[in-house]
């Protein structure tokens, strides 16, 4: 061996240690699940203003949150698929609570996905007030069933979580 080598196998290069801000949690489903939910809730609420109101480019901020909300069910619903294989065998009643929960996950993502296309939609069309207004109520209506069905999502993956344990790691408890 020369002394070069033998120089860089007593002393291996230093590099500087990569620290992060925060930690990733594990499972990752419990902290995205919340972005979605809360932009539904804020997508229905702007749909319901931009039923009264022009003002402050509200239509198209409305868009902008639907999108984001569709965006985040879908990385949602892909975290609760790792997250439901990460729990392992359940007991009979909770692993169809678990199959509930999931049903009504991809069921709020494509109600999400289809209220975005529609709010997209919805920005493009140039026809009289009427239809324009008729449109618009349409979309509220979409965006009031996909906060119910986020709801119901949510009511089940409480219930899993506070009342059946699923998830919740015994050594974390103190």
């Amino acid at each position: 061996m020369d002394g070069a080598a033998e120089y860089a196998l007593r002393h291996p290069p230093v590099f500087p240690r990569l620290t992060l801000m925060f930690e990733i949690p594990q499972p990752l489903h419990p902290a995205l699940i919340h972005f979605p939910i809360v932009l539904i809730f804020l997508g229905c609420g702007a749909t319901a203003l931009s039923l009264i109101t022009d003002r402050w480019n509200i239509r198209s901020w409305t868009v902008v949150l639907l999108v984001l909300a569709a965006i985040g069910t879908m990385v949602a619903t892909w975290s609760g698929g790792d997250a439901r294989h990460a729990v392992g065998l359940l007991p009979p009643a909770t692993a169809q609570l678990v199959h509930d929960h999931a049903e009504w996950g991809e069921t709020t993502r494509n109600i999400a996905i289809a209220t975005a296309i529609l709010g997209v939609l919805g920005l493009w069309i140039k026809a009289g007030p009427s239809v324009v207004l008729a449109f618009r109520f349409l979309l509220f209506a979409m965006t009031l069933i996909a906060t119910l069905s986020v709801i119901q999502t949510g009511r089940l993956g409480g219930e899993m979580v506070y009342h059946h344990g699923v998830g919740i790691s015994k050594d974390a408890s103190p």
